[in-house]
């Protein structure tokens, strides 16, 4: 034996040290005289592997103390945990670092240390590298899972010992964000049964999809209500993928809140539908029928009525303007709802045709020209995107330049997702493609400060001038139209210089 024994070791004390497969060594606590309290530790007794480790011979080992073999052992957390077991008796054992001689350098080491005498008998053995670092991952994965937003569950299937069939799920692991989806904490569930602790996993299908998961190793989703005799009610958004051959990963979120204000969407939009019907039967009429006498007053009276023919114009002119704006917000509206959102094949030349022909009197009177190039066809709704083309035309024909003929051009291009300007924004891999539709007009333009404002409801950037009538709308149906097709629209403009509507489509079929 390499160990040598003060007067106050046993012969069981040293057959426990020497035979001990880990580092071990014995230590007396080290008083200060006037408070009694423990400043450091004096070595009485080593084994070979501690011996080998420090690199010292017994005799130094015996000479000296932690403090001095270890300085920097003083500002350890351990050596506290050292002192709270000679002063309570209480064991300490875990994973913690201890520095080596004369340097800075730690690692980390398994440890147990325990009460002996006035002092401590400390076993301590390295962790492996290897092991380490398997351990600091499941750590970080462990602190990465905790901090998710989405409740988590690592479960392995139960199954049937006669039948193999999966009977239910043990749950192995949890993370903290399931306290917020079920009230229930980690260490409530880990370790319990899944029917046990939610049986209404049964009854709504959530369980059949985890049997499927693990069966067929094909991920589900699902969204269902849910419902149990233990308390736990509402709407749950689960996802569930295979781990191995028996084991299932979910994920899931407590929908109920969303769903709620779904459902208050809901009859918001059915309150807006009605507004919408209301618009279109009680409100229509009763300005037809003022806009009849208001005409007929003028046509019978006109001659009696002198200046007051002035009075029934402007009525009849604020009458055609609550028209057209009831007109519109119906057109808006029956975007909203979700009607005729079905898309199929729509040839854009023939359609621009169309609504030149519905447009052939304004054309005529301003005596514009439209030139029209190579327009493509698309999968989109026919009826929608006649008012894109009709509203920017309109545009075009109406914001033109006092006595200037107007120009509007309509031309398309087909763009690679990495060939859009900078300010356009659209969701799509590298490889997606676009069509590019620009109408120009050289009218009077716009503040390019107001590019965004214009697509808002009711905005009018030149006020109610006859000039430039319209309620205001037709450009956020323009938005709105390309927000049910996955595209988008963008203006540019300068004040005299015209203005630029670009449409991007996306292009759904690789050889469009």
């Amino acid at each position: 034996m390499n160990v040598r024994f003060t007067d106050e070791s046993s012969e069981l004390l040293q057959t426990l040290v020497e035979t001990s497969l880990t580092n071990t060594y014995v230590a007396r606590a080290v008083r200060d005289p006037a408070t009694g309290q423990i400043t450091d530790f004096r070595i009485t007794l080593v084994n070979t592997q501690f011996q080998k480790w420090i690199g010292s011979s017994v005799e130094e080992l015996q000479a000296t103390t932690l403090l001095t073999l270890f300085p920097q052992f003083a500002q350890l957390v351990l050596f506290a945990h050292y002192i709270e077991v000679v002063e309570t008796g209480q064991t300490y054992q875990g994973e913690d670092y201890h520095p080596f001689r004369n340097g800075n350098a730690m690692d980390w080491f398994t440890l147990s240390v325990r009460k002996q005498g006035d002092g401590i008998m400390v076993n301590f053995l390295g962790i492996p590298a290897e092991q380490l670092k398997l351990q600091r991952q499941a750590e970080q994965l462990r602190a990465t899972l905790d901090a998710s937003l989405n409740s988590i569950f690592y479960m392995k299937a139960v199954r049937d010992d006669q039948t193999g069939q999966i009977i239910d799920f043990l749950i192995e692991f949890s993370n903290q964000a399931v306290l917020s989806s079920t009230n229930l904490k980690p260490e409530e569930v880990i370790g319990q049964r899944l029917l046990e602790k939610f049986p209404g996993n049964k009854e709504n299908g959530f369980f059949d999809s985890y049997v499927r998961v693990v069966e067929t190793g094909q991920p589900e989703q699902m969204t269902q209500p849910y419902r149990d005799e233990l308390g736990l009610e509402g709407w749950f958004q689960i996802s569930a993928v295979r781990h191995d051959r028996d084991n299932v990963v979910v994920t899931f979120m407590n929908i109920t809140e969303s769903k709620q204000i779904e459902q208050q969407l809901r009859e918001s939009n059915t309150s807006l539908e009605q507004f919408a019907s209301v618009a279109s039967h009680d409100l229509q009429e009763p300005l037809r029928k003022i806009q009849l006498f208001s005409t007929a007053l003028v046509d019978q009276y006109g001659t009696a009525l002198g200046k007051g023919v002035d009075l029934l114009k402007k009525m009849q002119s604020t009458t055609e303007r609550m028209q057209s704006l009831i007109r519109d917000l119906l057109d808006y509206s029956r975007l909203s709802k979700g009607d005729d959102t079905r898309h199929q094949l729509v040839e854009l030349p023939k359609l621009v045709e169309e609504v030149l022909i519905d447009l052939e009197l304004a054309v005529q009177e301003k005596g514009a020209s439209i030139e029209v190039g190579n327009l493509p066809t698309l999968m989109g709704n026919a009826l929608q995107l006649r008012q894109v083309f009709q509203n920017l035309i309109s545009n075009g024909l109406k914001f033109s330049k006092p006595g200037q003929a107007p120009h509007i051009r309509i031309t398309s291009e087909k763009k690679g997702r990495t060939e859009l300007p900078a300010d356009v924004r659209l969701p799509g891999l590298p490889g997606q493609y676009y069509w590019q539709i620009k109408v120009r007009d050289q009218g009077i333009g716009f503040d390019e400060a107001y590019r965004e404002k214009i697509f808002g409801a009711f905005e009018r950037l030149h006020g109610r001038s006859s000039a430039y009538k319209g309620s205001g709308i037709g450009l956020a149906i323009v938005r709105k139209v390309m927000t049910n097709h996955h595209g988008l629209v963008v203006a540019h403009s300068r004040e005299g210089a015209g203005a630029t509507f670009t449409l991007y489509f996306p292009i759904t079929e690789p050889d469009s």
